[in-house]
């Protein structure tokens, strides 16, 4: 009996969602921000409104040729999250533009479950913010009699009166939640008034969206990292775009023009915090960024009363929000997510003829008594002593996602594994960490990669028999010459995971790491 040895990095984390909202309806976006304020790190889940024939985009920006088709938009944003899985909460299937995460959507009534059958309770079908809430409890309320931990939280009929403010500090759907906050956390209401207009950034307090991130340590943007956003508070797709953009892991600011200019402080701090040294000679600077309702000439108002009032040194504009995934001017990306992490550790298995298991993290507040509740865990394997091992596989493959399910964790629907963007993310129930695994090779790889894209694998053919046997004389395919190139290497990588290149760069990345040179 053959055996190997397989490593993996492991990161157990919140389950990421992404919400599918048929039309701009304010109950709708109101239901999925309230839902996604109950979950464990909720606030980092995008959401997608399908249908913009009322979108206003405003600016020279949103004019040939700088436009694009919205659902494109949309799609690139739901690439560049990687989300676990879509929530929908309307009927039927995506548009074209979002097929390729089909397989991953489910509708909205799988968010809440009753695993114990008629009669028991219904729970959330992922893990919520209230066995963070007891571990929060018992390290800093139980006894104490002044915590050093403050929150507060909008009163729900001033939540449910703007969706800016509840899209900001978060809501719940019933009463009691709040009553429970308030009775065991000593929580006080929120007044968003003229007193809280004119205090400082940061607040020394926490809110209920900032509750649900404990925890959870998303990665601070490259670019664009601390930013003012200029929106119409009630406009849907100008709130959903604020949304997104902080799930993204950007530090933002809201403002409006009826009240921007009774933030003077915050504005201030806020500016001040954002301006830190990137490198020796670089030196970060805060962005105004614009919502897609906003005029141009009511952004340009907004940055020359910023600058008049000395209130932040250096502020650049951008004319529409940071666009996810696009390589535009062929120098980076606007955006870019990386995996919310929760509990890493490295874990080591010991495989017999490819079958085993690994022990990875698991969230520490979870006990026995969440054996129902679901998360996610981010694994990026490393095989010894099995050359025909494979576990990077294509990224958004309905193929490969579904050998994944039947190799990882050996689950299916919701709970199967899946391919992300950087390795393979199991879900997980409870306070369970084991994970299963049976062997993946590259010849399985092949096969699910060729079926997720509707062609049908029969055999390998004399070709590929040759090359297979070419590589096997090698001992490695990455021991050809072609391959010994680091730009090569690179931009296979890249590719693998569904980025784009510009074919210049390309080429200049290549000849520079040419030998010789």
């Amino acid at each position: 009996m053959a055996t190997s040895t397989i490593e993996a990095r492991c990161n157990a984390r919140p389950t990421r969602l992404a919400y599918i909202v048929p039309t701009p309806d304010r109950a709708l976006i109101f239901s999925v921000i309230a839902r996604a304020t109950s979950l464990w790190g909720g606030v980092f889940s995008p959401i997608v409104i399908l249908d913009n024939t009322t979108r206003q985009a405003r600016g020279v920006h949103y004019a040939p040729p700088l436009d694009e088709p919205y659902l494109e938009t949309q799609s690139n944003l739901l690439k560049a999250f990687d989300p676990d899985l879509l929530i929908n909460y309307g009927g039927g299937n995506l548009p074209p533009a979002l097929q390729i995460f089909q397989h991953r959507t489910f509708p909205a009534g799988r968010l809440d479950w009753n695993p114990w059958g008629q009669g028991g309770q219904v729970q959330s079908y992922f893990v919520d913010v209230w066995p963070v809430l007891d571990e929060l409890w018992d390290k800093e309320f139980k006894g104490i009699v002044n915590p050093r931990l403050k929150i507060k939280f909008l009163g729900k009929a001033k939540s449910e009166s703007s969706l800016l403010l509840a899209a900001r500090f978060g809501m719940h759907s019933n009463d009691d939640s709040y009553e429970f906050i308030a009775n065991n956390f000593g929580a006080e209401t929120l007044d968003y008034d003229g007193e809280f207009r004119t205090a400082h950034w940061p607040p020394d307090f926490q809110t209920l969206l900032g509750l649900t991130a404990i925890h959870c340590r998303p990665t601070r943007q490259r670019l664009h990292s601390h930013s003012f956003f200029l929106l119409n508070p009630e406009d849907p797709f100008d709130v959903v775009d604020y949304w997104n953009l902080r799930a993204s892991g950007m530090f933002l600011l809201p403002l409006t023009m009826q009240d921007y200019t009774e933030f003077q402080n915050i504005i201030r701090d806020f500016g001040a915090a954002a301006a830190y040294p990137v490198n020796g000679t670089i030196t970060n600077h805060v962005v105004l960024i614009k919502a897609p309702s906003i005029l141009d000439e009511e952004q340009e108002t907004v940055a020359n009363w910023i600058a008049a009032n000395g209130l932040v040194t250096n502020i650049s504009r951008m004319g529409w929000v940071p666009r996810y995934r696009m390589n535009y001017y062929g120098v980076g990306n606007e955006l870019e997510i990386d995996a919310i992490r929760g509990f890493e550790s490295n874990a080591v298995g010991i495989l017999e003829d490819g079958y085993g298991k690994l022990q990875g993290p698991k969230p520490v507040f979870l006990t026995n008594e969440h054996h129902y509740q679901h998360w996610s865990m981010d694994l990026s394997f490393y095989s010894y002593g099995n050359d025909k091992a494979s576990y990077r596989l294509p990224w958004l493959n309905s193929g490969c996602d579904a050998l994944v399910a039947r190799k990882i964790g050996m689950d299916f629907e919701m709970d199967a594994a899946h391919v992300s963007r950087e390795g393979i993310v199991a879900q997980q129930n409870g306070a369970d960490g084991d994970i299963r695994i049976q062997p993946i090779t590259a010849v399985d790889a092949i096969q699910a990669f060729l079926e997720g894209k509707g062609v049908e694998y029969t055999g390998t053919s004399s070709p590929g028999l040759a090359l297979a046997r070419i590589v096997e004389m090698l001992g490695n395919l990455r021991r050809c010459a072609m391959f010994q190139n680091s730009a090569i290497r690179s931009l296979l990588d890249e590719l693998a995971t569904g980025g784009r290149r510009v074919a210049r760069e390309v080429l200049g990345s290549v000849k520079k790491s040419r030998p010789g040179r």
